[in-house]
C-alpha cells in the first residue's frame, strides 16, 4: 500500500502519521528570488518555464507575469554547507557558473578566461558592488597576472573589466529603483557610487534617462496592470 501525500513541502499527512523519513540523498534546500525584466525568449516561448541542470544542482526560471520572474536553484544540503556562503548569497553564488556559461557562449570572441576561473569573478563582482572593483582585484580573483587578464577577460566578454563592471552596477540599481523605495542616495551607494551625482551621470550615460524617471516609469507600468 501506498499513500500519496500531495500537501508539498508541508508533508502534512506524512509528519501526521509519523511516516516522515528523509531520505540521504534527497536532502535538498532551495533558494530562490524574484527578479525583474529578466530577458526571456522572444514570441510565447517567453512564457515557458525554463529548468537548467549543473553541476551546481538545478534551477529554475519561471515567468510569472509581464515582467517578474522567480529564479531558483535545488542543491545538496550538504554541498551548501561545505560552501561556506552566506544563505543571503547562496543564490547568485551557485547561479554564478550559468551565468558565465551563458556569457561565454553569447559573447565570446574566441579562446579566453576558463569558465571557472570567469565565474569567480562574476560572483566576486556581483558580491562587492557597494565597493571599488578595480582589476588589480578582479584579476588576483581569476589568478591571472593583471595585463594578461585584462586581455582574456575583453576576448571573453567582448568588454573591457571596466565596462563589466558597470554593466553589472546599473543592473543593480534598475532593480534597486524598480523593487525598493531606498533613496538614489543609497542606492548609488550600494551600486558603488560614493556620489548621487557621479551615480545620475553613469545611469544616465547606460540607459539614457535618469534613476528618478526610471524609478517613475517602471511604477506606472506596474500600477497600469490589471489586477
Amino acid at each position: 500500500r501506498y499513500l500519496v501525500d500531495a500537501s508539498g513541502q508541508a508533508t502534512f499527512m506524512g509528519k501526521h502519521l509519523g511516516l516522515r523519513k528523509v531520505h540521504p540523498s534527497h536532502r535538498r534546500i532551495a533558494c530562490f528570488s524574484h527578479f525583474e525584466n529578466v530577458e526571456r525568449r522572444p514570441g510565447p516561448e517567453g512564457g515557458f518555464i525554463v529548468i537548467v541542470v549543473s553541476d551546481e544542482g538545478w534551477f529554475w526560471l519561471i515567468p510569472l507575469d509581464e515582467t517578474r520572474t522567480s529564479v531558483g536553484v535545488v542543491m545538496d544540503a550538504d554541498q551548501a554547507k561545505r560552501i561556506g556562503v552566506p544563505s543571503e548569497q547562496l543564490l547568485s553564488w551557485a547561479l554564478a557558473p550559468v551565468i558565465a556559461g551563458h556569457l561565454q557562449r553569447h559573447y565570446a570572441f574566441g579562446r579566453g578566461i576558463a569558465a571557472k576561473r570567469l565565474l569567480r569573478v562574476v560572483a566576486y563582482v556581483d558580491e562587492n558592488l557597494d565597493g571599488q572593483i578595480g582589476v588589480e582585484e578582479m584579476s588576483s580573483v581569476a589568478c591571472l597576472s593583471t595585463h594578461h587578464f585584462s586581455r582574456m577577460f575583453r576576448r571573453s566578454m567582448g568588454m573591457t573589466p571596466h565596462d563589466f563592471v558597470t554593466q553589472r552596477r546599473i543592473a543593480r540599481a534598475r532593480e534597486l529603483l524598480a523593487t525598493t523605495q531606498l533613496p538614489l542616495q543609497d542606492i548609488a551607494g550600494r551600486v558603488g557610487y560614493q556620489t548621487q551625482a557621479h551615480f545620475t551621470r553613469a545611469f544616465g550615460e547606460a540607459t539614457g534617462t535618469t534613476p528618478m524617471r526610471y524609478r517613475r516609469d517602471q511604477r506606472g507600468e506596474q500600477a497600469a496592470k490589471p489586477h
